[in-house]
């Protein structure tokens, strides 16, 4: 079973900041990679869905339950990652967006 632990989470200003300060990234449909490298030796996650992208709170928490199922079941580089969603994406199917998220970690994979 796969447990998204607290210490898998970014979760303050200065750790986001200092990803998206890095200006690595990767482009999907619907979403965008942040990415840098940490000293930690795990990777870890944070999400910026917003409302003004996703209107509903139930489609908001659903896409990112479905980012953090997808990112503690891949094996990662040790990065901090931080999954922004872009523009206003359909309501996709759970088994649909869970494929794009998986195609999109096979770039961070451990190889």
């Amino acid at each position: 079973m796969f447990v998204f632990q607290k210490f898998s989470r970014l979760v303050n200003r200065k750790e986001f900041r200092n990803v998206f300060d890095s200006k690595k990234l990767k482009r999907f449909e619907g979403f965008i990679i942040f990415y840098c490298k940490n000293d930690i030796g795990y990777p870890r996650l944070g999400l910026a869905v917003s409302k003004k992208n996703v209107a509903l709170a139930v489609h908001r928490n659903r896409i990112k339950r479905i980012i953090r199922e997808s990112f503690r079941e891949t094996e990662l580089v040790a990065n901090d990652y931080v999954v922004v969603v872009t523009h206003k994406i359909k309501y996709h199917s759970s088994k649909e967006l869970r494929c794009r998220l998986d195609q999109a970690w096979l770039r961070f994979k451990k190889g």
